[in-house]
């Protein structure tokens, strides 16, 4: 069976968010130390997966500008845009390989002003 690479999971995230299951998809993704950096909150794979429990959906969204930067066999860094209910924000994330699947280690998102240019 083949195993999803870092750019598909983070559109599967995205997928799964669309339909309401964000907090199953990382739990079946997140590294048992990960941790989320967002604009006005910080998390623990823990505390993440209880916060999006609720429902955490992004009924819209476009993704765009993605690259993925393999650090090594077993590292790999990626970064994109989104489009998400009005706002754009800058994404990167981080996955280790282990145990033969990647796991996310490291998620940031930060908003982008209107005005500002992606990241090249």
């Amino acid at each position: 069976m083949r195993t999803a690479e870092p750019l598909e999971l983070e559109h599967a995230a995205w997928q799964a968010a669309a339909a309401g299951r964000a907090a199953e998809f990382y739990a079946g993704v997140m590294a048992s130390n990960a941790r989320v950096f967002l604009v006005d909150k910080q998390f623990t794979r823990a505390a993440a997966l209880a916060d999006w429990a609720p429902g955490l959906t992004y009924r819209r969204f476009r993704l765009s500008g993605e690259t993925v930067l393999p650090v090594t066999g077993s590292l790999t860094y990626v970064t994109y845009q989104a489009i998400v209910q009005g706002g754009r924000v800058h994404c990167s994330t981080l996955y280790v390989r282990h145990g033969g699947r990647w796991l996310l280690t490291l998620h940031q998102r930060r908003p982008l002003p209107a005005t500002e240019e992606p990241p090249a």
